[in-house]
């Protein structure tokens, strides 16, 4: 066996090992055993497998969260960031998300890093529908209610056509004269049934019966153009303005 195996290497091993096999899999020896180096090599790098662990997570939210808000930062133009959001969020099957939050639902720590990451990403949507001109109450509820669509669709499964996600984008950031559907806060704790019951009082009748009809009868089409969020599922821009990006899982398999 050798031990020359790099620290990124372990962490990208134990991301896959969680989400083909859950947290149970997670243990020095059978690890070391597949990827033909000594235990040596795992405490080279990890205090423990607490410490192994708790740097995986670090690195989801990194790759999932952190240097997603860096790169639309960076990359994107503003009026385009949510468009360019939507669909690389809606565009990968999910499989380490569902693993990491089935996780959560055992474990306290593992939950406390989910729920933190789950508020930033919604104040992040929601700071852009912000900068969009939405009233900021009603950006909250409306990010609210994207980010339940986006953790309906990994439970679902499906795909959404990248054409209807920018539409939804754009009716998400268009005014409305209609009084906000909430006076307060967000609180910490959402209830999907009543985040949608704010969305559709806050939406026009057109937006109401087009986010309905997206998310309870949208079909799985052919020709998906797809974008996702992993940092190892990153799809060149020239695939994408070619509309030939395949939907992928997050071990890059089609």
């Amino acid at each position: 066996m050798s031990d020359r195996l790099s620290k990124s290497r372990w962490i990208r091993h134990g991301l896959r090992t969680l989400a083909n096999d859950g947290p149970g899999a997670l243990k020095v020896a059978p690890m070391s055993q597949r990827l033909k180096v000594s235990r040596g090599s795992f405490y080279w790098h990890f205090k423990d497998i607490g410490d192994f662990r708790a740097q995986l997570l670090g690195s989801w939210r990194e790759r999932t969260t952190d240097q997603v808000i860096q790169e639309l930062e960076t990359e994107t133009p503003g009026p385009d960031r949510l468009k360019s959001l939507l669909r690389r969020a809606f565009g990968v099957r999910r499989r380490l998300d569902r693993a990491i939050r089935a996780w959560a639902a055992e474990d306290m720590t593992v939950a406390a890093l989910v729920d933190a990451v789950d508020t930033s990403r919604v104040a992040y949507i929601a700071g852009l529908l912000t900068a969009a001109g939405v009233e900021p109450a009603r950006a909250q509820g409306r990010a609210a209610f994207l980010y339940w669509a986006y953790l309906g669709q990994a439970a679902t499964r499906s795909s959404v056509p990248a054409a209807l996600l920018d539409e939804i984008a754009e009716l998400f950031e268009s005014g409305s004269s209609r009084p906000a559907a909430r006076s307060g806060p967000m609180t910490d704790s959402i209830h999907p049934d009543s985040v949608l019951g704010a969305a559709e009082a806050d939406l026009d009748p057109k937006q109401a019966a087009l986010l309905k009809k997206t998310l309870a009868d949208h079909p799985d089409p052919p020709g998906k153009q797809l974008l996702n969020t992993g940092q190892e599922e990153v799809f060149s821009r020239e695939e994408v303005e070619r509309g030939t990006v395949e939907h992928r899982d997050e071990t890059g398999k089609t």
